[in-house]
């Protein structure tokens, strides 16, 4: 193992707050003394086995402000990354009967949840710092599940153009964000404060995916016409 390598590897484990053993060949390197010398070495240290992930957490937990921009960014990157990779079916979606409540173009809707997005992600970060800067708490996990369901409804609902399974989405959703609402608020009042607008907003959604499926899962009543109506004698 060269100079470089050794130096890399102990970077890496500064961050992971271990220490370092030198390979007993190397001896003292008067150009990093903060390596230690081989009289402290014991045993080679095998090649560093610090994942891309570990880093990342790593670095978070070191850099407050990056972690901020990063949770917070969290929620519309996934959204909007699964929206692109879906099927476009507007045309389909277009077709269909909307409620005369409904926002009907997305100039209004998606900077809603663009604005959102970023407050539930601010309020994961408010709460994230609270616990001790530690991932598997329990408002975490309502937070990570509210986040699937909410990943997950567009392909449901234009992907595979489904009405019923998108409305059951949306309940899973706004329940998993009421839940999370309330244990960030136990965490930290301002972080439950700043999920209300988005359960606010998920509640619109869940209302709008309802009717939308009462009144478009059913077959659209039609006139029969004179010649193929029985009682008209034709």
């Amino acid at each position: 193992m060269d100079d470089t390598a050794v130096l890399i590897d102990d970077i890496i484990d500064h961050y992971d707050g271990k220490y370092i053993w030198l390979e007993p060949s190397m001896g003292y390197n008067p150009n990093y003394p903060f390596l230690g010398s081989s009289a402290k070495s014991k045993e080679a240290k095998p090649a560093c086995s610090c994942s891309i992930n570990d880093i990342f957490i790593s670095l978070l937990k070191d850099h407050p402000c990056l972690s901020a921009i990063a949770m917070t960014m969290i929620p519309n990157f996934g959204f909007f990354l699964i929206v692109d990779l879906t099927e476009d079916n507007g045309r389909w979606y277009s077709m269909l009967e909307h409620p005369s409540w409904g926002v009907t173009t997305g100039e209004i809707y998606f900077p809603l949840l663009l604005t959102v997005n970023f407050l539930q992600g601010y309020a994961a970060f408010l709460v994230w710092e609270e616990g001790g800067k530690r991932w598997d708490t329990l408002p975490l996990a309502f937070y990570g599940a509210n986040l699937f369901f909410l990943w997950i409804h567009f392909p449901i609902f234009l992907g595979f153009r489904s009405l019923k399974w998108g409305a059951v989405d949306m309940c899973l959703t706004i329940s998993a964000a009421a839940a999370t609402t309330y244990f960030f608020y136990r965490e930290n009042e301002s972080a439950g404060f700043l999920m209300i607008p988005y359960v606010l907003l998920l509640f619109y959604d869940t209302m709008r995916d309802i009717w939308m499926y009462s009144k478009n899962s059913r077959p659209k009543e039609s006139k029969p016409s004179e010649k193929t109506n029985p009682s008209s004698g034709g």
